[in-house]
This record gives structure tokens, sequence and C-alpha cells, in this order.
């Protein structure tokens, strides 16, 4: 589809072979723990004028994924991703 992240989010959701679920669980977690991290850090290049030797292509604007968790019937699946983003933000000050 283009998106990794969101090929992993789908991959999780439906994984049904036992182990694979939470295998894809994790492998999304990490790849969403990554592009969060590459838009804090985008975003913060940004507002010091672009005077980091970081990539250009972050922030970026809403994913498939982003826009699947903003899905009402996704409320659940957003707010644990929420909390784990909350620890992200605490551990990470830009």
């Amino acid at each position: 589809c283009g998106d990794d992240l969101f090929g992993h989010l789908i991959s999780w959701l439906n994984g049904d072979e036992e182990g694979r679920s939470e295998w894809a669980r994790d492998a999304f977690f990490r790849e969403y723990r990554y592009s969060f991290i590459d838009n804090l850090i985008g975003a913060a290049n940004y507002r010091r004028f672009v005077t980091w030797d970081v990539s250009l292509q972050f922030p970026i604007g809403a994913t498939l994924t982003d826009l699947y968790l903003a899905l009402p019937e996704n409320r659940n699946l957003a707010e644990q991703l929420r909390v784990r983003r909350l620890r992200i933000d605490s551990a990470v000050d830009l």
C-alpha cells in the first residue's frame, strides 16, 4: 500500500496465527515509535530554522495510520497508542 506503518498495522490486526499476532503488534509499535520520533525531530529541526543535518521529509502530514486511528470504532486502539506515545514524549525532550 506504500505506507509501511499502515502495512504493519493491518498485519497486526489480521494476525490470527498463534505468535504471529504478537510479532506483528511489536513490529507495528516499533515502526510507530520510529515514525513518531522522526516527526518530533523533523518538527524541532524546522523550529530551529533547518540547522540540523536530518531528512527534510519530516514532519509529514496525516498518514493512512493516523486516518484509520481517527475513526470512532478505533478509539481503544488509538488510546493504547496515545499512552505509549506519552511514554516517548516524557523520554524525549526536543
